[in-house]
């Protein structure tokens, strides 16, 4: 019998043609930084951030599926459904509905304002409190994040090639930090075209290859069909159940939404489009982790490079998403900790040197909590948890300030703060739940039949099961702490809502008529009209909030 460390040691076949056409696509990456980074003298602010407001339609839209897509998704996904079935294959519908939702209500909001930093409408809209409890969240969220998203495809990448996750992982960040820092959005774009192509390509490789090699698709099919993973959609209103068509739909909506529609990462893209329309065209574009690895080396393994590129196209997706956040985090750094704190007008020079050095500091910092992460074992979970501690209050807070006018700062604060409290005690009890064994999901019938390894099921069985003999028994936990993770940013979400509406029984109110209307959803602009709205929307926001007259 075979233990998985041995497997992996034998199906380790990183040639020379897997090394090429890895090699390849860190190069192309690097040529794109080098191009827009040294061919225009100088880089403007609006340039670097925004692309200088003029990107096309099909490469923002390339840009947004390849940022969509980590190498988290690439790995996990292909588990979850062996794993779970396709049930959560009908979160499709929640971001088709997020894309009405945000295209209608939320997208028009941030367009028509010509910001850099989505926390800037915070401060407009509430005070600077709100602006920097926002950044804070979205720091915190990202550097929770980022070192996950580049552990993963490393750990994919020494596991067909033997080379050391710490070898591996300062490569990727430096050539991540070189195309970012120096050509900006321009080359985290174009770099996102090349990786979702790779990606993509890396994806049908795996399932064309994989289905030929057991008699074609419909034999896939069938076999799927057979062991029940092929299944319609689970209505039951239980929120206690994983997945749901009702948690997939509406909460995947709300999910989706936060992501797309008030996250930095996502909504500098959509903004970098020279109008409304083309943002919204781009917006409809959109243990067993070991599992792919090993069916890919298995598979992919006697042909030259094809293993080279699937793993390409895995960092693809890794160097996507960490270029998508390195250059979001410098805009929000140098928009909401920087200039709101200088008492001059930074230089053109000065701007340019705080993006990169935000860049390069947080790349920096995320290779050193590689480290952290490769010994959290199971809390590996617990951390990607903290996404929905952040999220659902955030989405809550621009909620309250595109929808509803008379919530004033106080409220939307004290709100969000309560949310964060009640997510962070929901979702880490739950994570300690998940991780004793208390709460279990019951997977799909699960074999080794056509492995060409033997493995001692009975021993590894044992193994698993040892530490959850004497756990405490799903009756014992809290129902609040078994519900759906996709019901968290919701909860979250709510929660922040709602305490914010009590609490204007003690805090004041704002005048609904005295919020300038463009600081709300369309749909709603007509009902509350201000004095001094034309005054207002004929100035940038921009130049409203850094201004040289204005002391900030």
């Amino acid at each position: 019998m075979d233990s998985i460390e041995n497997i992996l040691r034998d199906l380790q076949r990183f040639a020379w043609p897997d090394y090429v056409a890895f090699v390849a696509m860190f190069l192309l990456c690097i040529g794109i930084g080098i191009y827009f980074g040294f061919m225009k003298k100088s880089i403007s602010e609006d340039d670097y951030m925004l692309g200088g407001r003029k990107m096309l339609v099909v490469p923002i839209a390339f840009s947004l599926v390849a940022s969509f897509i980590s190498g988290i998704t690439l790995l996990g996904l292909p588990t979850e459904v062996y794993s779970y079935g396709i049930q959560y294959l009908y979160v499709s519908f929640g971001v088709i509905g997020m894309g009405i939702v945000m295209g209608v209500f939320y997208l028009p909001v941030f367009h028509d304002l010509n910001i850099t930093s989505t926390y800037e409408y915070l401060e407009v809209r509430f005070d600077r409190r709100l602006r920097l409890f926002g950044s804070i969240m979205f720091a915190i969220m990202n550097v929770a994040y980022l070192p996950i998203v580049i552990y993963v495809p490393a750990l994919a990448f020494n596991q067909v090639t033997g080379i050391g996750v710490h070898t591996i992982t300062p490569i990727v960040c430096i050539i991540c930090v070189f195309y970012t820092s120096m050509g900006g959005l321009k080359a985290v774009v174009w770099t996102d075209v090349v990786q979702a192509v790779s990606m993509l390509g890396a994806l049908a490789l795996v399932a064309i290859k994989g289905s030929m090699d057991i008699g074609g698709a419909s034999v896939v099919v069938e076999r799927a069909w057979n062991s029940n993973r092929l299944e319609a959609p689970d209505l039951s209103i239980d929120p206690t159940v994983r997945h749901t068509f009702w948690c997939l739909f509406l909460g995947g909506i709300v999910y989706w939404t936060q992501t797309n529609a008030v996250s930095q990462n996502m909504i500098q893209r959509y903004l970098s489009l020279p109008t409304l329309a083309d943002a919204r065209k781009a917006l409809l574009a959109k243990a067993r982790d070991q599992l792919l690895p090993l069916f890919v080396m298995d598979t992919l393994g006697e042909l030259p490079g094809m293993t080279g590129l699937f793993i390409a196209g895995v960092f693809s997706a890794a160097l996507s998403s960490l270029s998508t956040c390195l250059n979001s985090m410098s805009a929000v750094v140098l928009e909401d900790f920087v200039k709101p704190y200088v008492k001059k007008p930074l230089s053109s020079r000065a701007t340019n040197w705080v993006m990169r050095l935000v860049v390069v500091g947080i790349g920096a910092l995320c290779v050193a909590l590689v480290y952290v992460v490769e010994h959290m074992g199971t809390v590996l979970q617990l951390t990607m948890s903290l996404e929905s501690i952040t999220n659902g209050p955030l989405f809550g807070i621009f909620t309250i300030g595109i929808f509803m006018p008379w919530i004033s700062g106080n409220s939307a604060i004290l709100g969000g703060c309560v949310g964060v409290v009640v997510m962070s005690w929901v979702s880490l009890n739950a994570q300690w739940a998940i991780a004793s064994g208390a709460i279990r999901y019951q997977t799909k019938p699960l074999n080794v039949d056509q492995c060409s390894y033997s493995f001692n099921a009975a021993l590894v069985s044992s193994a698993a099961n040892a530490t959850h003999l004497h756990g405490p028994s799903a009756e014992d936990i809290f129902p609040l702490y078994r519900i759906s993770y996709m019901w968290y940013t919701t909860l979250g979400a709510s929660v922040t809502i709602i305490v914010a509406l009590l609490s204007t029984l003690f805090f004041s109110t704002n005048d609904p008529n005295g919020v300038d209307p463009v600081l709300l959803t369309p749909c709603i602009r007509k009902f509350f009209k201000s004095d001094s709205h034309e005054r207002k929307i004929d100035v940038p926001l921009q130049h409203k909030l850094r201004s040289d007259e204005v002391a900030l």
